[in-house]
């Protein structure tokens, strides 16, 4: 079965909850569509989604994300952690470091960001964090970030998948 969890906000601990809730009613070996544009949020509370994920993951659940406008921050995190990602034509990633903590508590975040961030690009080093990188569909998909794009064309078609599965 096919479940669609909307990524519409900014990561925060209502949205761990929320996801937490959602991922409860996936079964093993179910495929989760995020729908995603959001600014990011909480950097903590993205590494939770994630974690939550790689739990769902353990038993057999895929992720797909399709990624509309901006996938940026904590939210880019849970992008990059899905199995298969799919950018809109002008839509942006943003990966940087994490902010508003202490010391500790970013390095902490950052070497959690920069595993995730390994799995699709194994060569970016933690000290490129500290620079917000904009990452373009076309780029993204160039670089193995992203394993396509969503055109017009091809739209049509992921919506009519989507009414389809619902």
């Amino acid at each position: 079965m096919t479940h669609i969890y909307y990524l519409m906000s900014d990561i925060d601990e209502g949205s761990v909850k929320e996801f937490s809730e959602f991922i409860s009613q996936v079964n093993d070996g179910d495929n989760v569509i995020i729908q995603s544009m959001s600014h990011g949020g909480l950097v903590f509370s993205g590494l939770a989604i994630v974690q939550m994920m790689d739990i769902a993951k353990a038993r057999g659940v895929t992720f797909t994300a399709y990624v509309y406008g901006l996938s940026a921050s904590a939210s880019a995190l849970i992008t990059l952690n899905c199995n298969q990602v799919y950018m809109a034509e002008g839509a942006l990633i943003l990966i940087h470091s994490a902010w508003g903590g202490t010391d500790e508590g970013i390095k902490i975040a950052n070497e959690e960001q920069i595993k995730i961030i390994h799995q699709r690009l194994p060569e970016y080093k933690l000290d490129e964090l500290e620079q917000d990188v904009w990452i373009s569909s076309a780029e993204a998909v160039k670089i193995g970030l992203a394993d396509g794009i969503i055109t017009n064309s091809n739209n049509l078609k992921l919506v009519a998948f989507f009414n389809k599965h619902n």
